[in-house]
């Protein structure tokens, strides 16, 4: 297997816009040559779920696409919406180790993974773990909470091109080099092309425009000014002093971010069930005013006073009904209770009842409906 090879990230990218940590402007990286090496390469891939979260992880220099050198925007932004859509997940948490990477792509990838979060309704939390700068951060302003390790960077909010001019280098080699172009801007600058102010004046612009999104977008998602976010002039920030210009919310590990990815998921369950709640009561109100035929809640307050009214008027009137009821039931017992007595009297009387008689016409007094059955059954027994 063959060694790898060695090299900056920015090498071959002359005059190209970068979004990355001015420290690594000239850190060198491994660039796999072998096959196998491309097979067995550390590029991060797909996701983890822990404990209803999904872990993505961002390493190394980005570039706008992927391959089997650098992770790329479009990679990133298709691992985060497969995330998204797992049912397993609540949550998500985007773990960057990353000191940004080309300009071109990030800010519109930035803006569609917030985008794809909001039509989730799942927390996206951001961790730097440990390095988190330029384009890196401009993928983590996206989320809704960014923490960082204590030794970890964020911030280097900015934008940087190298241009140069080779063609004394050229000339010395005894090399005749020339450019030919369509037109004076075309390829401007080229290095086989002396550098002139405007030439650089012209670079620089495009620098500071792309520099100026970049901070506005921060500044959206960070509650600050584009002007205060560029106030910093690009700095990388470490962990407290980055929590202090407002581009972090907590320090802490992995864990960490964990477990506030899961708290957030709770609240935003919980504000899902209120908003739910609300809605039915929504609709139950629609219900009561299509049932009273009234508009506004006013009228239902008022229909509902005389409804309570009219149900306590109701509740006046079944208790008095009541009351009556059991008043002529009480007569109805009286009257019935001394037609008993007078048609026993006249048995009596007449000698019609034996002593057995009268004590079960005293044991049957409460079964008695009326004299009548209280005689019959008197008879009937005597036979």
């Amino acid at each position: 297997m063959s060694a790898p090879a060695r090299q900056t990230f920015a090498q071959g990218r002359d005059g190209q816009p970068l979004a990355l940590a001015d420290e690594h402007i000239a850190m060198a990286y491994e660039r796999p040559r072998a096959f196998l090496d491309l097979l067995f390469a550390d590029v991060p891939s797909g996701y983890r779920v822990s404990d209803g979260v999904a872990v993505i992880d961002v390493r190394g220099p980005l570039e706008q696409r992927s391959g089997w050198f650098w992770d790329g925007y479009d990679s990133v932004q298709q691992r985060i919406g497969d995330a998204l859509a797992d049912p397993a997940a609540r949550a998500v948490v985007l773990c960057l180790d990353s000191p940004g990477g080309v300009v071109a792509g990030m800010l519109d990838t930035a803006r569609a993974i917030r985008a794809a979060a909001d039509a989730a309704d799942k927390p996206l939390v951001a961790h730097a773990d440990t390095w988190a700068t330029s384009a890196a951060y401009g993928l983590a302003v996206a989320a809704d909470h960014i923490s960082v390790t204590h030794d970890g960077a964020l911030g280097s909010v900015g934008v940087i091109a190298t241009v140069y001019d080779r063609t004394k280098a050229t000339a010395d080699a005894g090399l005749d080099v020339r450019v030919v172009r369509s037109g004076a801007l075309k390829a401007d600058p080229h290095p086989d092309v002396p550098l002139t102010d405007a030439s650089v004046a012209r670079v620089r612009a495009r620098v500071v425009d792309l520099a100026q999104s970049f901070a506005a977008w921060v500044g959206e998602r960070r509650g600050q000014t584009a002007e205060a976010v560029l106030s910093h002039q690009g700095a990388t920030l470490y962990a407290a002093r980055a929590i202090e210009a407002g581009l972090a919310d907590s320090v802490g590990t992995l864990a960490d971010a964990l477990t506030t990815a899961r708290a957030l998921a709770d609240a935003r369950d919980s504000t899902r069930r209120d908003r739910m709640t609300d809605q039915t009561m929504r609709a139950q109100l629609d219900t009561l005013r299509a049932a009273l035929a009234v508009d506004s809640d006013a009228e239902i307050t008022a229909a509902v006073a005389t409804l309570r009214k009219r149900a306590e008027a109701a509740d006046a009137a079944a208790a008095e009904l009541a009351t009556l009821k059991a008043q002529i039931a009480e007569r109805d017992a009286r009257d019935a209770a001394a037609a008993r007595e007078e048609v026993l009297v006249k048995h009596r009387q007449r000698g019609a009842l034996t002593p057995a008689m009268e004590a079960r016409s005293e044991e049957h007094t409460s079964e008695l409906q009326s004299p009548c059955n209280l005689v019959c059954r008197l008879l009937l027994e005597k036979k």
